[in-house]
């Protein structure tokens, strides 16, 4: 192993760059043998007569935090059915993650204020210019345009945000899936009920939807409660950082991964959010696109699901957006959109049917591909490290998500919600922060050129 002394050992499987036939990834000769239909949704039609679908369960492979059907219970996990590219349709916009350390969207951005400025009055706002008003942050912006001149949208803002939270902490969430959602907004100028004009920069609307989609919508309420809400569903675990050995440390099951890769951008052309950093730090991002190249197929090692009888070796090529700082052009008129690719490497391990039951990230180190667990196994056995010296070791020489996630678009509210006072949103009621976020669909639609 590079930079560890990894002793090499013959008795692993050798990676090869060539081979003399395409592996083939139809159903063994114990199985069917006829090509399953799929209708236009992808679901398999009579596929428990055709492919055996009846009989698998991703349930009964992949742990409950990892299993796909979490997701989407209708995805194909055969795994010759996959494409092993694709990418988003609607490629997801560059924002920023709005920094809860500097304010979230209480930020004033174009004058790096944040947490201690004072909101103007009304008696004061109604004597600025427009270039005065474009100073404010994206939240004091929202609450001008509708005429709430006690700032409620700010105040949340800054009882939301404390000042030295850890730089990394933010709205990732919520810009993750808003930017795969909505059009990138374009910047414009809107006018308040008293006449005010309020310019409103693409990172203002970008900031605004960020909160619409990851604070008022994602709620323990029920929808009779909250009629509105979208949670976000997920496989994998948050990276817990003490031990390498829990479930969560070795993170989404690289199978599962795989299976959401090529039917959510492979076949529908759909983005969908990773946590990149395997770390204990969270950074959402959203997916771009993938390319996987197969490197070999093998014997299922040691660590593979015991239904398992042989699986694929694979480089994925992922490419997900980037934050940057707020700005007031889109991006698309900026030309300046920010991405980034990782490679990651895995196994799919796939039963007598071609179905995904499993996976595991690898490592390569001399020509020979090393497990998650035997990379742990040689800093704990031979390395002698702690398990939290490893825990701290594993997320910089292995690459991979943390979790992978989706959520629906959220809708605007039919009616516009008031508050009574400038305190009502600090205690954070979701169902009325949405409500109060129904202005946005204008700002939003003007954006538009609508």
């Amino acid at each position: 192993m590079p930079g560890y002394e990894h002793r090499s050992d013959s008795s692993r499987t050798q990676s090869s760059s060539s081979s003399s036939s395409q592996p083939s990834y139809r159903p063994t000769d114990s199985g069917p043998t006829s090509q399953p239909t799929l209708d236009e949704d992808r679901t398999q039609v009579d596929a428990g007569d055709v492919w055996g679908d009846a009989a698998y369960s991703s349930a009964d492979h992949f742990d409950w935090y990892d299993d796909p059907a979490r997701i989407d219970e209708d995805l194909n996990m055969r795994f010759g059915d996959l494409p092993l590219s694709g990418a988003a349709e609607k490629r997801p916009w560059s924002g920023d993650y709005w920094a809860k350390s500097k304010g979230g969207i209480g930020y004033r951005w174009k004058t790096d204020e944040s947490h201690d400025y004072t909101s103007p009055t009304a008696e004061e706002v109604k004597t600025w210019t427009p270039e005065q008003i474009d100073l404010l942050s994206p939240a004091e912006k929202y609450d001008l345009y509708l005429g709430e001149y006690d700032m409620p949208l700010a105040e949340n803002a800054k009882a939301s945000n404390v000042e030295g939270t850890a730089s990394w902490q933010g709205y990732c969430h919520g810009w993750t899936q808003a930017a795969t959602h909505f059009e990138e907004p374009e910047p414009v100028v809107m006018t308040n009920p008293d006449g005010l004009q309020i310019p409103f920069s693409s990172a203002d609307i970008k900031a605004l939807l960020t909160f619409l989609q990851g604070e008022t919508v994602q709620t323990q309420l029920n929808e009779e409660q909250h009629p509105y809400k979208q949670d976000s569903r997920a496989i994998g675990a948050n990276n817990g950082g003490l031990d390498a050995r829990y479930a969560s440390a070795s993170d989404v099951n690289p199978g599962a991964f795989h299976a959401l890769l090529g039917n959510k951008m492979g076949i529908d052309g759909d983005s969908f959010g990773i946590d990149a950093d395997n770390g204990t730090q969270k950074w959402n991002h959203p997916l771009e696109a993938y390319q996987s190249q197969i490197v070999m197929e093998r014997a299922p090692v040691q660590g593979a699901n015991p239904a398992a009888v042989r699986e694929v070796v694979l480089r994925t090529d992922v490419t997900y957006t980037l934050e940057i700082h707020p700005q007031h052009e889109s991006t698309q008129t900026a030309g300046n959109h920010a991405n980034k690719t990782e490679q990651y490497l895995y196994s799919v391990e796939l039963n007598e049917t071609g179905h995904i039951v499993g996976g595991q990230w690898l490592l390569e180190s001399g020509g020979t591909f090393f497990t998650y667990d035997e990379v742990v196994d040689y800093f704990e056995q031979e390395r002698g490290m702690s398990r939290a010296e490893v825990a701290a070791t594993m997320p910089q020489v292995m690459r991979f998500p943390d979790y992978a996630w989706v959520q629906d678009q959220a809708q605007f509210a039919e009616e516009q919600y008031r508050p009574g006072s400038a305190y009502e949103f600090i205690s954070n009621p979701k169902p009325k922060l949405h409500g109060y976020m129904t202005g946005l669909k204008d700002i939003l639609d003007a954006s538009r050129g609508g």
